[in-house]
């Protein structure tokens, strides 16, 4: 995070005051300089998050904690108030969404297609002890086989590309809730501009997403 777009999140985020938020951005910071890695960040009370190495999530988790702080808020909410919600993660990253919805003990379905990242989810989820999680290290799409997917160093940044040096899995998201059958969901999809593939393998579903 560079300092001239981080000093607006920090004065404005509602998870932890703008003092706080600073000295945790310079600790960041130093762990970024002198390769202080693996180290392991407070996502929330409940949960811990490994970071293996510097990243755009690491980033934000270790200076604010649970970063998006009225989406979470609202999710983690939500799945406590109704036991009949399932959580679908879309694009999962290390798991930041995944274990703040797993706390609440409901159901929670994740997707992660880049293999490195999600090892890392795979650590995450462990480390948390979260047997509520089912892990699919597949892309969602309109379809169901395979997608050519980048192979940034940033792995926030990676995405469904024809120009792609990596070949996943992929699969519709309808097939899923027709192998889950959940009566409600909650679907949070975050795959760098490939959403609308992501709602075209959804088709048929609609009516079971309580919030997308």
């Amino acid at each position: 995070m560079y300092i001239f777009s981080t000093l607006p999140q920090i004065i404005h985020n509602d998870a932890v005051s703008p003092l706080l938020a600073f000295g945790r951005y310079l600790k960041w910071q130093y762990c970024r300089l002198f390769r202080r890695f693996p180290r392991i960040a407070n996502l929330t009370p409940d949960s811990k998050l490994l970071l293996e190495r510097p990243s755009g999530v690491g980033a934000l988790v270790m200076t604010f904690g649970m970063y998006d702080f009225n989406n979470m808020t609202m999710i983690r909410s939500l799945l406590r108030d109704d036991s009949d919600l399932v959580f679908f993660d879309v694009g999962a990253n290390i798991g930041t969404y995944t274990l703040v919805a797993a706390e609440t003990g409901a159901q929670v379905i994740s997707f992660e297609p880049h293999p490195t990242t999600f090892k890392d989810l795979e650590q995450n989820v462990a480390l948390n002890e979260r047997s509520n999680v089912v892990l699919n290290n597949s892309a969602v799409a309109d379809h169901d086989g395979f997608v050519t997917f980048t192979n940034y160093h940033e792995h926030a940044l990676n995405r469904i590309d024809p120009a792609g040096g990596l070949e996943v899995p992929c699969l519709q998201l309808a097939a899923v809730f027709e192998q889950v059958q959940p009566e409600k969901a909650i679907v949070k999809v975050d795959v760098e501009g490939a959403e609308l593939l992501v709602m075209k393998g959804l088709q048929g579903y609609y009516d079971r997403c309580s919030v997308l």
